[in-house]
Formats: structure tokens, C-alpha cells, sequence
């Protein structure tokens, strides 16, 4: 099977108190969007869960990955820049993991880490993103990431938030969460 060769880079890093955009390209150009409230509550979360601050932020940058590639990681042979530098097998094993979490037969060779570069399509979408010239493809959820990091078997995308609570403060436990 032909593999495609999509770039990966990322606008506003994931332990700023601003939003942070992951962006492919391989042609085609798509965008998510993690906002601040949500990073902000995911890496609360992670560290009452026991996770350092700097494990939590390489989990949460690799979940964000994998929701972007989700649709194309089995067909594709993935560059991300380099955004967390020595971390990268831990990346890598993440994305991995979610992958298997899902059913995904994703080989570890598909995915590799190379300074992407500002002329890469993944940059132009991701920092164009950022500032406002263009809108993200889709936003991530709260839900969705709590459902990552318990394990669940669920496609990116196909759960629903039921509480009264603003999103950001669900992971509090008042959280719960089904498929549409």
C-alpha cells in the first residue's frame, strides 16, 4: 500500500496558557484546536492522577496528535517537528498505545521526528491557525481527552458531554460521558 508523507507542526506550545494548534499537511491541510481551559484542566487532571508536570504535557501534546491523525495514521508515514526534544520515543510510544487502544495497526517506523521548517504547509496552516487567519477543522474536548487517559475504546470525536458544570471544570468528577 502507497504511504502518504503528511509534516506535523504545532502553534502555541502545550504548558502555555494559551490555545495550541496541531497542524498536518500532505497536500491537504487540517487543523485541531486544544484551548487553553481545556489543557489547563487536562494537566490538573494528569497531575492529581500522579504524572509530573513535564510527563503530563508529553501526554497531552501525543493524545493531541493522535486526534489529528487518527484518520490518517495507517495510510500515511508521519514528520513532527521537533517541539519536545528528547521525548520523542515517548511520543512515538504514546500515539502508538492510542493507536492500539482504537484497533489501529500502526507500524512504529511511520512515525518519525525532523525539524518541519516555515515552509512546511503544517506550519503555514498551524501558525495561520494561531493568529486568527484561519479556522481549525475541529476543536478537542474535554471528554475526549478524559477518555483517552482511562483507555476507553472510543473514536476520537464520538462522545458527548452531559454536565451542568463548564467543560473545563468537569474532570472535578461531575463528568459524564457517553457515545452520541
Amino acid at each position: 500500500m502507497p504511504y502518504q508523507a503528511i509534516e506535523v507542526d504545532q502553534s502555541g506550545k502545550i504548558e502555555t496558557a494559551q490555545d495550541t494548534i496541531l497542524a498536518y499537511s500532505d497536500g491537504r491541510r487540517y487543523a485541531i484546536c486544544i484551548p487553553s481551559r481545556v489543557k489547563r484542566a487536562m494537566l490538573a487532571y494528569l497531575r492529581r492522577q500522579g504524572r509530573s508536570k513535564p510527563r503530563a504535557v508529553i501526554w497531552l501534546f501525543a493524545a493531541g496528535l493522535f486526534v489529528l491523525l487518527h484518520d490518517v495514521l495507517q495510510v500515511s508515514r508521519v514528520t513532527i517537528d521537533l517541539e519536545y526534544a528528547g521525548h520523542e520515543a515517548d511520543i512515538r510510544s504514546m500515539v502508538l498505545r492510542f493507536a492500539r487502544q482504537q484497533g489501529l495497526q500502526v507500524e512504529a517506523e511511520a512515525i518519525t521526528f525532523a525539524a518541519v521548517g516555515k515552509q512546511s504547509g503544517a506550519h503555514e496552516q498551524a501558525i495561520g491557525v494561531f493568529r486568527g487567519h484561519y479556522k481549525a477543522n475541529r476543536t478537542i474536548t474535554l471528554s475526549e481527552l478524559m477518555a483517552m487517559s482511562r483507555g476507553e475504546r472510543k473514536r476520537p470525536g464520538s462522545l458527548t458531554l452531559h454536565c451542568s458544570l463548564a467543560p473545563w471544570r468537569c474532570f472535578q468528577g461531575f463528568i459524564r460521558a457517553t457515545r452520541s
